[in-house]
């Protein structure tokens, strides 16, 4: 299967349950249509990047945010909001990068790191509590907390403790889901997180 290359929130593409229809999470893309920015397609292209100038507000995002969630529970066989969901995690990386070298870089760090936070939780909450095992979730997860790491936003904990972490989900998932067990031991390794400039020198 095709594995993601850059943290830019995405994902292993990953076949289209059959018969799905369109989702919430298609139907939230159309939302930032609204933005005048890019979306990703439910076949897991990627227009748009971590590194966009004008990356959507953060007030815009936090309802964005809040809309995908909701889609994650309406169907657990659409893959959309997850395509969203990453290209959110991009937006939220370009207002980083915008502000790099700035006044503002140490307050756009604050909130990120925040975000960041609060989406492990959710994700930990609302989707893995119930069912530790859901590849989405946890790949999504293990993500999330490897940017944590290499940004150094762990919200006060050790770094380390935090990729460890990363580490730990990347092996659960070489098998629960073999076929992709290549990227998912790279991943582990340190070789599938190519650095884009969002996330800094790492």
């Amino acid at each position: 299967g095709e594995a993601p290359g850059a943290y830019d929130g995405s994902l292993p593409s990953q076949p289209a349950a059959s018969g799905q229809a369109e989702g919430a999470g298609a139907q939230a893309a159309s939302t930032s249509g609204r933005q005048q920015q890019a979306a990703p397609d439910t076949a897991g292209g990627f227009a748009g990047s971590a590194t966009q100038a004008t990356p959507i507000p953060v007030e815009v995002l936090d309802e964005e945010y809040d809309m995908v969630h909701q889609a994650f529970a309406t169907d657990a066989r659409d893959q959309s909001p997850w395509m969203y969901y990453r290209w959110l995690v991009g937006n939220s990386l370009a207002h980083l990068e915008s502000a790099r070298g700035t006044e503002g870089e140490e307050a756009a760090r604050t909130v990120l790191e925040g975000v960041l936070a609060r989406e492990v939780s959710r994700l930990q909450d609302d989707h893995l509590a119930a069912e530790p095992d859901a590849k989405w979730p946890l790949l999504t997860l293990a993500r999330l907390k490897e940017a944590q790491a290499r940004l150094g936003l762990c919200g006060g904990r050790d770094s380390e403790e935090v990729a460890a972490e990363a580490r730990g989900a990347y092996s659960r998932l070489m098998a629960l889901d073999p076929m992709r067990a290549g990227y998912y031991k790279d991943a582990l390794e340190g070789k599938a997180f190519v650095v884009v400039s969002a996330l800094g020198t790492v």
